[in-house]
């Protein structure tokens, strides 16, 4: 029998249920994801006292993520008995070794959370489960916010937790996500419940636990007492703005078009739409290719359109490129040989920025006995200036490209040079080259032509600077 509390916190869940009815099919089968800690605790206690009055059917999933030894196993046993009390059926998934190591090698919280999604979506398509449901709260949701705010987050990212998440194969739902951290410790207490610690969550090192234990209650104590509420309707406010955007985005795709290869966007039309606009565009084209690339990104791919070159492209990630075509664009995976065949212009003397490559490139020309000062920062390299031939330009390499390096009388390929050097491929294709006429006087970082060496006979000396543009 239930206290008074936790009949008014149930019906409070029961209510979004059914006011929900996407959360679920007529009869909702839904996959609980049980670690064991107080709010999966009370997640499972809470569906399973609406199973009759919500036609619930319900499962539970625990990852077992094998990071605390004795401490995961004996967080597996728990889950097992429970799930025997309460007479669920159990699906436990434990990460295999590299999953381990790669958790290791990255983001400890991070990789652990993508890790596990991948887990519980893959048992709820496997036992057909419509939908999954976390035990995240209005306390997470308050942590969430703030530690994208420390981030730089844009609007996007004030939405926080959302109520449901529907991008994965199966819909994830979070019934809890009205409550605070005090609330499921009441409903734990009321009811008698048992739950485990994670001794992780009390290790300040990792980020999200420093917000929770230091950040957020000084904030409490000093400018909010109730800041966990205050961050939570920052989110309510930024998920509604979110969706009048994704409505309002989808009619500019009808608009612009789809930027696809065979059903290319129109250039002209996304010039006249506002910066915002453009933005959101861009990041809704790079959605639809499960990409989320960085803000310079964005940023570059906008100053590619908007630029006076007819043809160009701009790395997404190692699938995508966006590529500009006169007066269309589209986005797709790399060109089969990927010779790719963005060429800039340089100013000699002065400064250009090639936002594309990430580098500003800056000339000057001083007679020989003139002694330049190297640059603090960036790459530098120096050729005899009366054997330059213009144009002067920065491009990206093509099939069968050749310098004469420094020494040699002969050629030799720049593949030859990647591959000696033991450049990745998937970055050989970022290396700026620096051509004069078309002939490449330097790979840079790499070889120097000898074409135009300095030598007894050099009056005047073309010196070449490449800065690298701040990144996001």
């Amino acid at each position: 029998m239930l206290g008074s509390f936790s009949f008014q916190f149930v019906q409070s869940i029961k209510t979004h249920l059914m006011q929900n009815p996407e959360w679920g099919s007529a009869t909702p089968k839904i996959l609980i994801a049980f670690s064991g800690g107080p709010d999966s605790v009370v997640l499972l206690d809470a569906l399973y006292n609406l199973r009759d009055a919500c036609r619930l059917e319900l499962g539970v999933c625990h990852i077992n993520h094998g990071l605390r030894g004795r401490e995961s196993e004996e967080d597996e046993a728990f889950v097992i008995d429970w799930a025997h009390r309460y007479q669920l059926p159990l699906t436990v998934r434990r990460l295999e070794s590299k999953e381990i190591q790669k958790i290791h090698q990255g983001n400890l919280e991070e990789t652990a959370r993508d890790l596990r999604y991948q887990k519980l979506v893959q048992t709820a398509v496997e036992l057909d489960y419509s939908c999954i449901a976390t035990g995240h709260t209005r306390s997470d949701q308050a942590e969430t916010v703030l530690q994208r705010i420390l981030r730089s987050t844009g609007v996007t990212g004030l939405s926080g937790i959302l109520p449901i998440r529907v991008d994965l194969s199966v819909p994830i739902i979070r019934p809890l996500l009205d409550f605070n951290r005090e609330e499921i410790l009441r409903y734990i207490e009321e009811n008698h419940l048992s739950y485990r610690q994670d001794s992780m969550n009390e290790d300040s090192h990792y980020t999200r636990v420093y917000i929770r234990k230091n950040l957020l209650p000084l904030l409490k104590e000093q400018f909010n007492p109730q800041i966990d509420e205050a961050l939570s309707q920052l989110a309510n406010i930024a998920q509604e703005d979110e969706l009048f955007w994704q409505s309002y985005v989808e009619k500019l795709i009808d608009q612009v078009g789809p930027a696809s290869e065979n059903a290319p966007a129109d250039r002209r039309k996304f010039l006249q739409l506002s910066l915002a606009e453009k933005t959101r565009l861009l990041r809704a084209y790079c959605k639809r290719l499960r990409t989320d690339p960085s803000r310079i990104k964005i940023t570059n791919a906008i100053n590619l359109l908007e630029s006076d070159r007819p043809q160009a492209e701009i790395h997404l990630d190692a699938q995508n490129y966006l590529y500009r075509r006169y007066d269309d664009f589209y986005f797709a995976p790399p060109l089969g040989s990927h010779e790719i065949t963005m060429e800039f212009p340089i100013q000699a003397p002065g400064a250009t920025n090639i936002f594309e490559l990430g580098i500003q490139v800056e000339t000057t020309v001083t007679p020989v006995h003139v002694h330049s000062i190297n640059p603090k920062s960036g790459l530098s390299a120096q050729f005899d200036a009366d054997k330059v031939r213009d144009p002067i330009v920065i491009r990206t390499r093509r099939d069968g490209d050749v310098i004469r390096p420094l020494g040699m009388d002969g050629v030799k390929k720049i593949k030859k040079i990647f591959q000696e050097k033991r450049v990745p491929i998937d970055e050989r294709c970022r290396v700026p080259l620096l051509c004069f006429d078309n002939d490449i006087a330097w790979v840079t970082r790499l070889c120097q032509s000898e074409t135009y060496r300095i030598d007894d006979n050099t009056r005047n000396v073309l010196h070449v600077t490449i800065h690298f543009l701040e990144s996001d």
